[in-house]
């Protein structure tokens, strides 16, 4: 049985987008799901955010398993966490994930804790039996090299969703099925 994270990004909350949807959806089929809610805004930092899921893994929550959902900063951040604490599990989706600077100057500062070379994120392949990307050609908030970047440094299979935003609530996407189409297709393959 799999456990997922759901993990937002910057600003965000647990109840947002498509996540709660997706909790929902997991949880009905009986698997074990968790969507942490971490500080958001003004002071929002990598430290703490680790500390927070630091206390999944120290409950025994997250080993080989586990599958991190991150959306936004959530993929830079869960993928960091893995690498810096040397954790197999089975592996990352990225949605609309990056690291490094977007389109909006105040959102740049507020992620610029959790943002780390490139070579680091590269690490993750040691830790994870699959890396899946999924963004949109049209992110208002990141460039579409920026999202290419990431997948390549950490070595996903990608996924481009063709005019889809951010793929947040303000792109529609309050449920997500490709996502979840996505994950029972993972399942059957490793």
């Amino acid at each position: 049985m799999r456990t997922y994270f759901i993990l937002h990004g910057t600003g965000g909350h647990q109840f947002e987008n498509w996540f709660p949807w997706l909790w929902s959806k997991l949880e009905s089929r009986g698997e074990k799901c968790f969507v942490p809610q971490f500080p958001a805004g003004e002071g929002q930092n990598y430290k703490q955010w680790k500390t927070i899921l630091k206390g999944y893994y120290d409950a025994g929550l997250i080993d080989e398993n586990t599958v991190f959902i991150g959306h936004s900063l959530g993929c830079v951040f869960a993928t960091r966490f893995v690498v810096e604490m040397r954790i197999d599990v089975a592996g990352i989706v990225a949605v609309s994930g990056f690291n490094g600077n977007g389109n909006v100057p105040e959102i740049n500062a507020l992620n610029e804790s959790f943002l780390t070379t490139n070579r680091k994120l590269a690490k993750v392949s040691k830790f994870v039996k699959f890396f899946h990307c999924i963004y949109s050609d049209n992110d208002p908030y990141l460039q579409i090299e920026l999202l290419e970047d990431f997948a390549k440094t950490v070595g996903a299979k990608v996924h481009q969703i063709e005019g889809a935003g951010h793929l947040n609530s303000s792109a529609g996407y309050n449920e997500f099925p490709f996502l979840l189409e996505l994950l029972d297709k993972i399942d059957t393959i490793i």
